[in-house]
């Protein structure tokens, strides 16, 4: 890692509550992946309590190490990097249960390079076994989320957009896609980008403060691009350890800043709708296959049909 501020062409900013182990494996990968470049790691931890600050001081001392008294959350942590990267061209975001693949940085940086107007691109998001997971869409709208929970832009990527686009089909194009968001688990940022939108807004805790940000991205004149042609692995989930609505909460949250009330309700409705629905198939399926896991995925659904209509106490505003 090169020490000289003036010539670091990229930060790497990794968000951390007890991830030790997954921590150790992400910043192990990144100094793998970025051997040739000039950069540097900032690890804000929010608090952890199994040795993630201890493993760093040991393991990574070249590591920028910031240690917060409490967990205040993803966007702020994030914001507090954003003030050490001044010199910095790009930054790179990455979930402490992330790793990176050889080479998929550098091809990120090397689009960059070439598109004035990218603001913010990322990779596809694959978890450890090989599926593909939901990382990034269109904006939340009422068009958005029918077209999704009717499984219309699952089926028909190309034809409809979905809040959270079809990774495992798009992952067969070749060519970089233009689309309203991409989850912070990993993006690449243009640090002029952060420069003129002030970082992520710290009203949000974690979730959908990836969606708001790069709302604020294109408004600015930047575009957001999903390149299916890369990927890193993703351990989704891993520091949180049970079952959680959190994400659908903020969600709600950001169509009701975004959209209004009247719309609010609306998209309650067509969510706890296509989460029924998806109960159903799953026990359904889970009758046929005698798979586990189906099961439990159908609990799954119909906690958040019932969270969708703030049928859940974490919801009740």
């Amino acid at each position: 890692m090169d020490g000289a501020e003036k010539d670091i062409h990229l930060t790497v900013v990794v968000v951390s509550w007890n991830t030790r182990d997954l921590l150790s494996q992400c910043l192990t990968s990144v100094q793998c992946s970025l051997q040739e470049h000039s950069f540097q790691i900032i690890v804000v931890d929010n608090a952890s309590k199994d040795g993630s600050v201890e493993m760093v001081n040991e393991s990574f001392p070249d590591v920028i190490l910031l240690k917060n008294r409490k967990n205040i959350g993803f966007a702020r942590a994030n914001n507090q990097a954003f003030k050490l990267a001044e010199n910095s061209r790009y930054v790179l975001l990455l979930n402490s249960d992330t790793i990176l693949l050889r080479d998929t940085i550098q091809a990120m940086l090397d689009f960059m390079e070439l598109n004035e107007k990218a603001g913010i691109v990322a990779p596809a998001l694959r978890y450890p076994e090989g599926g593909f997971q939901q990382g990034g869409g269109f904006d939340p709208s009422l068009s958005t989320a029918f077209n999704y929970f009717s499984f219309l832009s699952v089926l028909f990527p190309h034809t409809y957009r979905g809040m959270f686009v079809n990774q495992k089909k798009l992952s067969l194009s070749r060519k970089p896609i233009k689309i309203d968001w991409v989850a912070g688990t990993c993006m690449l940022i243009k640090k002029a980008v952060i420069n003129a939108t002030k970082g992520f807004d710290e009203a949000y805790f974690m979730y959908a403060e990836d969606i708001e940000w790069c709302s604020r991205v294109r408004k600015h004149g930047w575009d957001i691009y999903y390149l299916p042609y890369l990927e890193i692995v993703h351990c989704h989930g891993a520091s949180m350890k049970e079952s959680s609505d959190h994400w659908l909460k903020s969600l709600i949250a950001y169509m009701k800043a975004t959209r209004g009330i009247g719309q609010t309700i609306l998209f309650r409705l067509i969510a706890a709708w296509g989460f029924s629905l998806r109960f159903m198939l799953c026990i359904f399926a889970s009758i046929v296959t005698k798979k586990r896991e189906l099961t439990t995925k159908a609990h799954q659904m119909y906690r958040s049909s019932k969270s969708s209509l703030g049928w859940q106490k974490n919801l009740h505003e």
